[in-house]
């Protein structure tokens, strides 16, 4: 009876590994593969025997042509301790730690497994699991004697067992060394290494309608009645200044200012998105070095930023590279004086009233950077800076 389990895909979860010992429970004896082996009588692992051969099946399967291997249960190698075909014995536990520490010493770093125990009708049943072997592995040998087996050893996993290696062997695994992948010899630094934070630019606009609206609504101009006993001088004075009647009731005064405000809002932001995305302490600038003679193509750089990263829309590419956005008109002060000629050829001027207030980014720099190229204020920040707005 053949091996009765899906090896299509890697078996890993506790239910597939369940699955897998009631496979080799319900095995033929000769059904043992290349991606798995099964020891039940006799192996104990908690001794220098049962630790030596549990060494030798993990050197065995890391030594399997990548190519190969790949073909069942996603190149993956497994050991299964406590079953056989026909029989679940179980198997004596050793905490996981100890038997770790055990194999490591004999197999060093380089080949990745992990010990799994498992409960099947009332047994433990030991499972060591072994990673894919990949194009550019090194070749595995037992590091030092263990029991029966010197120093120096190599084996490999072929269909059923596991022997030494033969020359066929030495040649399969020198070749899966040479593939491995050249690594790239560069250098990322980030000039500076800190940046600033983002303002939050929108919070900073808010402030600003807030404070508007009631200096606006103040600026309506209110004719001031003769003071008895003025001077002639202050009736001359008046004499040269003409003042136009407004028509405009309160209310309609102060929704133009409402208006003025709704339509400055957006572009006051747009405004402090031009000035950040050109303020270059807000953005990162990345450093890419080859120290070698070697031309690389196709490279990929992945730059992992902690704390909140945020981008420009491509909505704003428009914004972003014309001129700084104008702002809206003020309403004019109702019935405000206009200066125009009069007999003595003299001219009035008015004096204009300032729409933005002038704030600077302070230099505000963090310990770590937190944004790249800071693009995007679709979520503010918890800054208290406020935008340049001129």
């Amino acid at each position: 009876m053949s091996l009765q389990i899906d090896t299509s895909s890697p078996l890993l979860l506790p239910s597939q590994l369940v699955e897998l010992v009631r496979a080799v429970e319900g095995a033929d004896e000769h059904d043992e593969h290349r991606w798995i082996e099964w020891k039940s009588s006799g192996l104990d692992p908690a001794t220098a025997a049962g630790q030596a051969h549990i060494v030798k099946q993990i050197i065995g399967l890391a030594n399997r042509q990548p190519t190969a291997a790949a073909q069942s249960a996603g190149g993956y190698g497994y050991l299964l301790v406590g079953v056989e075909p026909g029989e679940i014995t179980g198997v004596t536990t050793v905490d996981p730690a100890t038997l770790i520490g055990k194999v490591r010493s004999c197999i060093g770093d380089a080949v990745q497994w992990r010990p799994e125990y498992v409960q099947v009708d009332g047994k433990t049943v030991l499972i060591v699991i072994v990673d894919p072997p990949k194009p550019g592995d090194p070749i595995c040998y037992t590091r030092k004697h263990i029991d029966k087996f010197q120093a120096g050893t190599i084996y490999v996993r072929h269909a059923g067992r596991t022997d030494q290696a033969t020359p066929n062997d030495l040649d399969m695994l020198q070749a899966r060394l040479l593939e491995r992948t050249p690594s790239l010899q560069m250098s990322v630094a980030a000039i500076p290494a800190t940046i600033e934070e983002v303002p939050d630019i929108r919070g900073a606009v808010d402030e600003w309608v807030v404070r508007r609206r009631p200096a606006l609504a103040a600026a309506r101009y209110r004719p001031a009645s003769r003071r008895p006993g003025a001077s002639s001088v202050d009736t001359t004075l008046g004499a040269l200044i003409q003042t136009v009647q407004d028509t405009r009731t309160q209310e309609q005064y102060a929704a133009e200012v409402e208006q003025f405000l709704d339509e400055t809002r957006p572009v006051l932001v747009d405004r402090g998105i031009w000035d950040l995305y050109r303020h270059e302490p807000a953005s990162l600038v990345l450093t890419v070095r080859n120290p070698t003679d070697l031309g690389y193509a196709a490279v990929r750089l992945v730059v992992k930023v902690p704390g909140k990263v945020m981008s420009y829309p491509e909505e704003l590419d428009n914004t972003l590279d014309g001129d700084r956005p104008d702002l809206p008109t003020a309403p004019s002060p109702s019935a405000h004086p206009r200066p125009v000629a009069s007999s003595h050829n003299s001219t009035g001027r008015m004096t204009s009233h300032h729409v933005c207030p002038r704030s600077t980014f302070p230099a505000r720099v963090l310990p770590t950077p937190c944004g790249i190229q800071n693009r995007s204020l679709s979520s503010t920040t918890s800054s208290n800076c406020a935008p340049t707005m001129k």
